[in-house]
C-alpha cells in the first residue's frame, strides 16, 4: 500500500466516522475515529481530524458524553 493509499484510507475512515456518528451507531463511530487518529490521513475536508476537531465539530455531537468519545477528544487514546 502506498502513502497516498494510506492517506485516503483515512478520508474514507473519517467518512464512516461522520456516518456512524449521524445515524448515532456511537461504537462504530468511536472505532473508525480510533482508527483515524492513529494513522496520517489528509482529511475527508482536507483537514485531518485530530482532538480539537473532534471537540468542536457539530458533526460529533452524538458522541458527546460517551467517555470513550471525551477520552478520544482529550487526546488520550
Amino acid at each position: 500500500m502506498s502513502v497516498g493509499d494510506a492517506r485516503s484510507a483515512g478520508q474514507r475512515e473519517e467518512l464512516s466516522a461522520r456516518i456512524f456518528a449521524h445515524f448515532g451507531d456511537k461504537d462504530r463511530a468511536i472505532s473508525s475515529i480510533e482508527r483515524l487518529l492513529a494513522a496520517p490521513s489528509d482529511g475527508l475536508f482536507a483537514v485531518p481530524v485530530t482532538p480539537g476537531i473532534l471537540r468542536l465539530d457539530p458533526a460529533f455531537d452524538s458522541l458527546r458524553g460517551d467517555p470513550r468519545f471525551e477520552k478520544l477528544a482529550i487526546g488520550k487514546p
